[in-house]
């Protein structure tokens, strides 16, 4: 991945008043004339973790890979694509919204991706929760930098997007999908019956964060705008025995068995899965 010139210099310099902008995406930082600061942030991204993409687009973070017969993980790249945040022309006091996270490339990717797999879970990681709100300091004037609007109830902006994808998973019978996210700073399990078939649909397991500020659920809970039901969720401000990590097992039989755990490695909560 590239550099461009005086990057290096120009890079630390910023990334001292700077560093990158809480919320970012690409076309964000293009609108506002600022990126060389994503090319900057990509590129030390890229030496960090080598990923090589398609021989098309080599520089491309979104991919899939497998482990055995039992496992496919499908890994998002939330920031590249994304849609900038656009304000209401017909409500000036309205939050923006964006149109979408992934796009439409990368959505087809996942879509046909899913369709095909054969493994028995699969798992889609995406940097940003589904439906805890998140963004800093005041999403509800600048826009929310998940796949929620903030919203209960409805479907705006990228959670029409993520609708797309769990129509599909519904649609053709797609077993044993799993979610992982973080951002928020504290470790959570969902499920999602956003069809309201009585079932969980998918469910969502953040495990945040290992080695940063702990942080408390927010009292609001979770947008309902798929219908989650909150497995686990906790934290304190601070407080760090609330660091944690996520571990997964999964058996020759396909068995699931999912733990956060603290820092010490003690099981702060566990979910287990049989395979459908």
């Amino acid at each position: 991945m590239y550099l461009p010139s005086r990057s290096y210099t120009l890079f630390y310099k910023l990334n001292l008043l700077l560093e990158i902008f809480d919320d970012f995406g690409q076309n964000r930082l293009k609108k506002q004339g600022e990126e060389v600061l994503f090319a900057c942030g990509e590129a030390v991204f890229h030496e960090y973790w080598p990923l090589v993409g398609p021989e098309e687009e080599p520089g491309r973070i979104y991919r899939s890979m497998t482990w055995g017969p039992h496992v496919e993980m499908f890994i998002l790249d939330t920031r590249t694509y994304r849609d900038v945040h656009t304000p209401d022309e017909n409500d000036a006091t309205a939050t923006p919204t964006m149109n979408h996270i992934l796009g439409e490339t990368q959505k087809e990717w996942l879509l046909e991706g899913l369709k095909k797999s054969t493994r028995t879970w699969k798992f889609i990681a995406t940097s940003v929760p589904i439906s805890y709100p998140t963004g800093w300091p005041r999403p509800e004037e600048t826009g929310y930098d998940g796949w929620s609007d903030g919203n209960d109830g409805e479907c705006s902006g990228p959670e029409v997007e993520l609708m797309d994808i769990f129509r599909c998973i519904k649609d053709n019978n797609l077993l044993n999908v799993i979610f992982l996210s973080g951002d928020v700073h504290f470790p959570f399990c969902i499920s999602y019956d956003p069809f309201e078939d009585g079932s969980p649909l998918v469910y969502e397991l953040g495990a945040t964060p290992f080695h940063a500020l702990c942080l408390p659920p927010p009292e609001r809970g979770p947008d309902t705008s798929f219908h989650p039901n909150v497995l686990f969720s906790d934290g304190k401000l601070a407080d760090q025995s609330f660091l944690n990590f996520g571990h997964v097992e999964i058996d020759e039989s396909g068995d699931f068995v999912f733990n956060i755990r603290d820092k010490k490695g003690k099981s702060m909560y566990e979910l287990k899965l049989q395979p459908k």
